[in-house]
Formats: C-alpha cells, structure tokens, sequence
C-alpha cells in the first residue's frame, strides 16, 4: 500500500471527524444558546407590551370618552437566521370574579367589573414565564407561581395599590345646583328671606371592563390587544336615593381609595344642598356602602356607564 494514499484517507477521517465535532458542538451548546438569547428578546418585548397596555387602560378610565387604542404582542419567538423553529404563546382576556362596584339610583342598579389578561408561553427555549395584568398591576408568572414585575415585595404592592389612582378613576360623581327662587310679573328672580341651595342634577360616571368577543389567541404569529371604549348615557331619573357599594373583597386593597373617594363625595353633596340629606355609611357582607337620600323632585340623575372591551 502508498503510503500517500494512506495519508489521503487520514486526513479525510480527521476533517470528518472534525466537521462532526463542529456539528455537536453547534447542536448541543451553541444553536440552544443562540435560540434561548433570541428567545429572551422575544420575552422582553411580550413584557413591554403587557406594562403599556396596562397603561392604556388606566388611560382610558380616567379620560372616560371614546377612545380606540391597541398594541401587537408576538405571541412566539427565538428564532434565528440559522434555525427558523419558533415557540408558541397563548394571549386570554377573562372576565374578573369579583364586582367592584354597584351602583343603585332608586330601583335601578349599575355595576362596574374588571378584567384580566395574560400570555402563557408554549414550548419555549428559555424558560416557561408568562405575565398577567390584573387589579392594575403586571405579575410574572411561573406555572402556578407569580411575582409582581414592579415591585420587590407583596408588601410593596400592596402599599401602592391601596393608593392606586386606577381604583379611584372607576367612578366619577359630577354636580349641580341653583338657589330657589320665584319670578316675579317682569320675571325677574325673587329670593326669598331663606332661600334654600339645591341640587339641580348628578352625573354620575361609572368604568366597567369587559372581554370582547374576540378574548383568546394562540400560535406564534402576532396577535393584538385592542381596547374599545363606548360612553352610554342613562337617565335615571328622579330618584330617591342614591347608593355607591365598593367591594372590599378584594385580592388588593383597591377599595381604599375608591371608598375614601366616594365617601369624601358623598359627604360633601350632603352638606352643601338642602335637599340632600340622609348621608350614611353601612358594611354589609363583603362591601363599604354610601348612601343619601334626595328630597323632592328636582334633581334628576344621568349615569354614563364608560364599557371598555378588551379584546385580541
């Protein structure tokens, strides 16, 4: 046998098992390494959204008119230019438990509820986080375990969330009022000796969340959150009485600021119009309630019930 035959067939072993060495190399260490940085990109950008949208909608509460806004999530990720393969995700809007919120003018009754959303990932190359924005604030999700993204602790959520600006952009109460008077023959305004301030008309502006029928989106292409406010104005009318329930069951403290709102509201009317009276706070099972009584029929009540949809 050449010897430089022998040489020939060595040296194409040694590139073969060199070119296979690359290859475990690249399969087992880098190409993960390479889809799990990509994938964290991806992670990222799923985050931002989430923390964004969540201020859209606190937005959208405390503005309390027409408005359209949205934001894209991709739902999959970690893909790069040598490895196409992507992970998948899954984005639900779901409807809250827990009413915050009723509202009774008379016999008639208004809620206001809330929403969640959430992004659960499917086969991913880093790590199985997800996130869900509920109550106003964002968690990250692990399986069954959650953390809040902005805050250290519980105890800090909890400190921010019972000063939450989002709870008390739920409701809005909005008055008017006149002196009583006559018109004399040239009708002019006659006051008498005593004249008595009354309220003339409440408005009353009441956010509520809910999911669109579009609430549920799965694969690893791009998906929407879209939210879709409609303004409804109701008269209710003379009523008698005027009550607000705000919840105190609730996973945060958010009733704190919505109940000093509606208490600090409602004492306020009661002391500054004659015809307004009766102002009491009860705790019924599971609620703190406000409640006066109005007197006559000159006050008429409108309540504009402010629906945001959220939907994918």
């Amino acid at each position: 046998m050449r010897d430089d035959a022998v040489s020939a067939v060595v040296a194409a072993m040694l590139l073969l098992a060199i070119l296979v060495t690359f290859f475990s190399v690249w399969n087992t260490i880098m190409l993960p390494a390479l889809k799990e940085q990509a994938e964290v990109g991806h992670i990222e950008g799923v985050e931002e959204s989430f923390l964004k949208f969540g201020s859209d909608l606190e937005t959208a509460a405390a503005l309390k008119k027409p408005l359209r806004l949205s934001r894209r999530i991709t739902l999959g990720g970690g893909d790069i230019i040598f490895n196409a393969v992507k992970s998948g995700g899954t984005l639900h809007v779901q409807q809250e438990d827990r009413q915050v919120i009723k509202l009774t003018c008379g016999d008639r009754d208004y809620t206001s509820t809330l929403i969640n959303y959430s992004y659960t990932p499917v086969s991913n190359f880093w790590q199985d986080q997800g996130y869900v924005w509920q109550y106003g604030y964002v968690n990250v999700t692990k399986g069954s375990v959650s953390v809040p993204l902005d805050f250290l602790t519980m105890d800090d959520l909890l400190a921010d969330a019972a000063g939450s600006g989002f709870a008390a952009a739920l409701i809005d109460l909005d008055d008017r009022g006149c002196y009583q008077y006559t018109l004399n023959e040239t009708g002019s305004a006659v006051y008498p000796e005593n004249t008595f301030y009354n309220c003339t008309g409440i408005v009353i502006s009441l956010v509520t969340f809910m999911p669109g029928e579009e609430n549920i989106a799965s694969g690893n292409g791009i998906a929407r959150l879209t939210l879709n406010t409609v303004v409804e104005e109701q008269v209710a009318g003379q009523c008698g009485s005027v009550a607000v329930r705000v919840s105190n069951n609730l996973p945060l403290p958010l009733n704190n600021t919505l109940w000093e709102k509606c208490n600090t509201t409602f004492e306020r009317i009661n002391n500054t119009y004659d015809n307004i009276c009766g102002y009491v706070f009860t705790h019924p099972d599971g609620y703190d309630e406000v409640a006066v009584n109005i007197e006559g029929e000159s006050t008429e009540i409108v309540v504009r019930t402010i629906n945001i949809t959220v939907s994918v």
